[in-house]
């Protein structure tokens, strides 16, 4: 299961927690899965997303071939 996905640009973030620093094998391993079936994952850790969160939407936004982000 993703944390988010837009099927239609083949596109998965990842929001990743503490928990993960534990399991980077299993989650490179399921990055790996993912890309197989055309997808690209994009991986971000809690802390990027609360404190660098313009650098995270415009990693998204690349990732998404620019499509403009609608304001909160």
């Amino acid at each position: 299961m993703a944390d988010f996905a837009c099927i239609s640009r083949r596109v998965i973030i990842e929001v990743d927690g503490d928990a993960h620093a534990r399991q980077s094998d299993a989650d490179a391993a399921r990055t790996e899965a993912l890309r197989s079936r055309g997808f690209r994952v994009l991986r971000f850790s809690n802390r990027e997303v609360l404190t660098a969160r313009p650098a995270v939407q415009e990693a998204v936004l690349r990732a998404l071939g620019g499509l403009p982000v609608e304001s909160a």
